[in-house]
Order: structure tokens, then sequence, then C-alpha cells
């Protein structure tokens, strides 16, 4: 079961939760516009929509009255007016924060479905050696289900218990073909259904399903890898660019306005930059794809 302990939550989760109880209704409809909840039930997470989004956004605001502070300080150290220069990288960085928690739960959906993908090469192997080794497709799937493959192991294993129970064999892959959130997973076992029902041999089937996740993992590296040029190019900009340039085109614009540009202006943006920063960092970890060989 996955928690809800984000990298980025600064508040601890019991008491996220004792907070957000008496707002939970100001959560509905951020949680109706992303669809919260269907995708926290997925991941197994035991909070529901509204509370999630209530949740996200004492984090979100934990994180901007931090920015806020660190703020106040350094410019109260150094003299400035800070009111002006605090109020806007704050609200900047909550709604960037706020969104990056909300739409965390989606991607979660999907690392928990390349887990999945992950574990049933190793799963299927298993099941073609024993399958070739002459065993029997039920004794084949109880010894996955005994070999520790993450959940493949583990829906396998209600798989057994259901054929135990007296059901057919078909029928108890066709239920765990309904309940997975896996394409692959899905696919395998309406393809073992099908020649189960024809009388046809499982190797090939299992062989050729084999071969697609490989080619599904190269597919998924080369996807990763032009996202992450286009992630690493947002956080040189962010990085570098908008400290550097945007502060010198910011200085030459005050001057010619007549303006200078003040300390409180220029440590609002190094900080909001920081903020962001943090959030891409997080996001391209998190959309790193599972690599099975």
């Amino acid at each position: 079961m996955y928690t809800i302990g984000i990298a980025l939550f600064l508040i601890p989760e019991k008491t996220a939760k004792r907070l957000a109880r008496p707002f939970r209704g100001l959560g509905r409809a951020p949680a109706r516009v992303w669809g919260i909840g269907r995708d926290l039930k997925k991941i197994d997470i035991d909070y529901g929509g509204e509370e999630y989004a209530v949740v996200s956004a004492l984090n979100a605001l934990a994180w901007a009255v931090l920015l806020a502070l660190l703020m106040t300080v350094v410019l109260y150290g150094r003299g400035a007016e800070s009111a002006r220069a605090v109020l806007a990288p704050s609200l900047a960085a909550f709604v960037v924060i706020f969104l990056f928690f909300m739409y965390y739960p989606r991607v979660l959906v999907r690392k928990n479905v390349e887990m999945v993908d992950r574990d049933l090469v190793y799963a299927l192997r298993e099941l073609l050696v024993q399958i070739n080794s002459g065993v029997s497709l039920f004794d084949a799937l109880a010894g996955v289900s005994r070999s520790g493959h993450g959940k493949v192991s583990k829906e396998f294993g209600l798989v057994v218990k259901d054929i135990n129970a007296g059901e057919p064999e078909e029928r108890a892959l066709g239920k765990m073909a309904e309940r997975t959130e896996s394409e692959f997973l899905r696919r395998t076992l309406w393809q073992m259904i099908t020649v189960l029902r024809s009388g046809a041999s499982l190797r090939g089937a299992l062989r050729g399903v084999v071969e697609s996740l490989h080619e599904h993992q190269n597919n998924q590296i080369k996807k990763y890898t032009q996202e992450l040029n286009l992630w690493m190019l947002l956080y040189i900009i962010v990085a570098v660019v908008i400290p550097s340039l945007g502060a010198t085109l910011l200085i030459i614009l005050s001057m010619l306005g007549g303006a200078g540009m003040s300390e409180g202006t220029f440590l609002a943006l190094v900080f909001g930059c920081f903020a962001v920063e943090l959030v891409l960092v997080e996001f391209m970890k998190v959309r790193r794809p599972f690599v099975y060989v």
C-alpha cells in the first residue's frame, strides 16, 4: 500500500488529516476536476478525494508560508521592505506545488502499473520455464504465487485460491484480468484464456508476451529520454536563465523606467525559481520508468 507521505509534504500525515477534517467540503470541486478519488483507490491509499485535496492545499500553504518566512528573514536582515516582494512568489509557490500534489496520484497509478509490468516479466519467465518442464498450469501458477514477484504473485495467489474453491481456470484468470490495471497483464491473461479454450500450447503465447514487454520497455525508455530532454531544458531555464538573464533584464528595464531593482524583488525571483526547481526534480523522479531485463 502506498502512503501519502510524498517527499514534498511538510505536514505529518496524521496532523494533516486532522486539520483537513473540518474543510473537506472545500476539496469537493478540485477532487471532482482531477478525479482524485479514482486514482487513490487504484493505488490503495486510504484517503478520500476531498480529504486529499484539502491535505494537498494545506501542504502547499505550508510551503508558501515557509518561503514567505525565509524571504522575510533575509529581507529584514538587509533592511529592505519585504511585504510586496514576499507575496507574489509565495502565491506562485502555493499554486505550483498544489497543482503538483493534485497530479501526483495519477503519476503513482502509472508507476504502479509499471511495477506490475516489471514483475510480470520475471513471473512469465518462471511460468514459461515450469510449463516447458511439463508442470501443469495450476502447479505453475501456484509456484509463481510463492516466488515473490510483488503484486503479480499476489494476484496469481488469488487465482490459485479461486481454482481451489472450485472455479474453472478460465474463469479465475478472467476475474484477475478484470481487476488489474496493467494492459500487458490483462492481455497476457486473455491470451492464456483463449489458448486454454482452444486447446493450443501456452508456450508460444507466453513467449510472445515476454517479447512484447521487452519492446514496451525500450519504447518507454526512449519516450522518457525525449521527455527528459524537455524537462531538463525547462529546469535549466528556471535554474540558470531566469535568475541571471531575467534579473539582468529587470535591472535594465528598471533603469530605463527610472526606478531601481530592489533586493526584495531579486530575492523573490531567486526563491520562486528554487520552489519550481524542487517541483521539477520530484516530477522527473517519479516519471522515471522502471527498467527490467
